[in-house]
């Protein structure tokens, strides 16, 4: 394929970069494709971390405050789109599924280009964890609409997303094309286990149980909170380590740990940057991922699970489709029924009692990552979705 010009359009927390997209940009960049980014980071050293040769940063002013902010990245990003694109002459449109993708498949649609649009959840069922106003619910209802419309190819992280976007929005099968996430095995790799524990200040002889990633009320921390007593009563000496800083989840988590007594047995790290995460993850001996869904139509493509495994480690999950029945099949780790406190601490105590068992299980996952997960593989099925999509157009 020849070289190609992307524009890659999305709105996310004006403070740092996702990983998933600062990954993903940097794997299309190293196959000599010209990407241009539009975001709204306040902070230069996080916006460094898409400053590779190839990868032009276009920030777009907004204001910090919820809902208010994707509004106003919306109504400045839409001249200053069009007069990129005028000069630019971009061959695609990508864009992350939010509001602002509205936007951007408009103006593919003016230029006559194509638009791929991301779609890492079921938004709706998110908010269940929100109270939101109906006009806001009757907002994202209609974006989502016009957007899944407006795209010329849908690209849901799980089978389940794609499932549900063409039977809500009656989308038809050849423009759904499911694109898993995916994790760096170069930049996620088992650390020294000493030198990691050292580095954390972890006792060499604690058994470790570990969270990373973002504290949002479906990350099921409560229901691990709530596992421990039983886990301390066969392992006196297991840790629980916490890596994440978002309030007001934070100290609300906090405060539970407090009044359950566990205080000296969870500790509490704060955000983690990703550059130490393989290090944070190298101190365990388990890995958790309690996701708790009053839904769970969206399955899940989980950046932290993937993490975790390229490190080594054995996961426990909960049994959201795509991931406790994934932990399973490929004998990487197991599953627990969501929410189930109990079954979890039985889970983490049967997995402590083998060290055989945990080596096993953490070697399989490392490999079924790189086979499977690997941002190059990831971006080899993006690319092939490109050229189908500039056959098509030139056709």
């Amino acid at each position: 394929m020849r070289d190609l010009k992307i524009f890659y359009v999305y709105f996310h927390d004006t403070s740092f970069v996702p990983i998933h997209v600062s990954e993903i940009i940097n794997e299309i960049q190293r196959r000599g494709r010209e990407v241009h980014v539009f975001v709204c980071i306040k902070d230069r050293s996080t916006r460094s971390k898409l400053s590779a040769r190839g990868i032009y940063v276009h920030n777009v002013w907004t204001i910090k405050a919820p809902f208010i902010s994707e509004l106003v990245f919306m109504a400045l990003l839409l001249p200053y789109l069009l007069v990129q694109t005028v000069i630019e002459r971009p061959d695609i449109f990508y864009t992350r599924h939010s509001a602002t993708s509205l936007t951007v498949a408009l103006i593919a649609r003016l230029f006559r280009r194509p638009c791929l649009m991301e779609i890492n959840d079921i938004v709706l069922d998110k908010l269940q964890f929100s109270k939101i106003s109906r006009i806001k619910t009757g907002w994202i209802q209609l974006y989502h609409y016009v957007n899944y419309h407006l795209a010329d190819l849908l690209l849901p992280v799980t089978e389940q997303i794609a499932l549900w976007a063409r039977d809500r929005y009656a989308i038809g099968p050849e423009k759904v094309v499911v694109i898993p996430n995916g994790v760096n095995p170069r930049r996620f790799t088992p650390k020294p286990y000493l030198e990691a524990r050292t580095r954390y200040h972890i006792p060499l002889g604690s058994r470790v149980v570990l969270s990373l990633g973002s504290l949002f009320p479906w990350a099921g921390i409560e229901t691990l909170i709530a596992s421990a007593p039983m886990v301390l009563g066969i392992y006196p000496n297991t840790l629980f380590v916490i890596g994440s800083g978002e309030e007001p989840y934070l100290s609300q988590l906090k405060k539970a740990v407090n009044q359950s007594k566990l205080r000296d047995r969870f500790w509490f790290f704060g955000f983690i940057p990703w550059e130490d995460a393989s290090w944070f993850i190298s101190t365990s001996d388990i890995c958790v991922a309690p996701f708790i869904f009053k839904r769970t139509r969206s399955g899940i493509s989980s950046l932290r699970v993937f993490s975790y495994l390229a490190c080594g480690k054995p996961v426990i999950g909960s049994d959201i489709p795509g991931l406790g029945d994934l932990l399973e099949k490929e004998r990487i780790g197991l599953s627990f029924p969501m929410g189930d406190h109990q079954a979890l601490a039985r889970a983490i105590i049967d997995l402590l009692s083998s060290e055989e068992q945990l080596k096993e299980m953490g070697e399989r996952g490392r490999d079924f990552v790189i086979r499977n997960h690997a941002w190059e593989i990831i971006v080899d099925k993006l690319e092939a979705t490109f050229q189908e999509l500039m056959g098509a157009k030139q056709g």
